[in-house]
């Protein structure tokens, strides 16, 4: 027994709209998920920019409520160790330049050593086989 043709019609119908409205599904789905990247990301710099304001603002506040005598006495608390940072820089240099010195005349020795040295030639007990 053959189908009746207008049922046949009726299936392919009904399959094509599901299969249309698949895609038509799926390109919504990008579409919402690509809408919601986009939201996020705008969001984010909002409140990149937003933390940045305010931590701007906060250094401001700080640089225009310092006291002037308050900030002078900052300036010289962090420069009164100087003098005792340069001598013991001057030692740490000094150490330095001594170390430089003392490998510069280990390595003219090593040198000398190895120019005076002659060549070993062969093994003691060394034999030869015939």
């Amino acid at each position: 027994m053959a189908l009746d043709p207008s049922v046949v019609d009726s299936v392919v119908n009904t399959n094509f709209k599901t299969m249309a409205e698949q895609a038509a599904f799926a390109t919504n789905q990008q579409m919402q998920l690509a809408t919601r990247a986009m939201e996020d990301s705008i969001q984010d710099q909002r409140d990149s920019r937003l933390l940045s304001k305010s931590v701007l603002g906060s250094l401001c506040k700080r640089i225009v409520e310092t006291d002037i005598a308050e900030a002078v006495a900052n300036a010289k608390n962090a420069t009164a160790d100087l003098p005792n940072r340069e001598v013991e820089l001057g030692a740490a240099t000094a150490l330095s330049e001594a170390l430089q010195v003392a490998l510069t005349s280990i390595a003219q020795v090593l040198v000398k050593a190895a120019q005076t040295t002659p060549p070993e030639t062969g093994s003691v007990g060394a034999t030869i086989a015939k």
